[in-house]
């Protein structure tokens, strides 16, 4: 049988739809320029620590974030890395950007992380919990962000990020 182009299946990668797609960049402002002489100028920023653990290890980041809703049919964001590890998924030198990691809201990270371990065998190489955001709407919403990475690199190009919501006065015992 020929091999025939076929529309793309609704579904999911894991059963998981993507809301985000997050580029690495060293310096994402002059992306976030670029975009901007192009008239797209609706951006938001965040820094944020990132507290948890990476390949088993205790790992705290600082993340540099812009995010845009008018580009693309779902959230676009430039992240970069300021401290601690800075993004080890890519052997380059971080000097051109590249595609870091698709993500999705999920309401119960710990059950989706045992339903993909179950289901594909996979787990996150790096947990984290969100604290001291920078930006005023996440200050003023007082929320934080639980998330994980999966190495999914290897045969889509990218990680998947699994992101819950979480009230600021949450507390990740793992981080203990």
């Amino acid at each position: 049988m020929p091999n025939i182009a076929i529309p793309a299946p609704e579904g999911s990668i894991f059963g998981l739809k993507f809301h985000q797609v997050a580029i690495y960049h060293n310096k994402p402002e002059l992306a976030v320029d670029a975009w901007m002489d192009m008239g797209f100028d609706n951006w938001s920023e965040d820094t944020a620590l990132l507290v948890g653990a990476e390949f088993g290890d205790p790992s705290v980041k600082e993340g540099h974030m812009f995010f845009n809703y008018d580009i693309l049919p779902m959230e676009l964001e430039y992240v970069h890395y300021s401290t601690g590890r800075r993004h080890n998924r890519d052997p380059r030198d971080g000097s051109e950007p590249f595609i870091s990691h698709m993500s999705t809201y999920v309401e119960d990270l710990e059950h989706e992380l045992a339903r993909i371990q179950a289901d594909v065998g996979m787990e996150p190489y790096h947990r984290f919990t969100t604290q001291d955001h920078s930006n005023p709407v996440v200050v003023e919403r007082k929320m934080r962000f639980k998330e994980a990475i999966f190495n999914t690199r290897s045969f889509l190009g990218y990680d998947i990020k699994l992101i819950q919501r979480v009230p600021l006065n949450y507390v990740d015992h793992r981080d203990h």
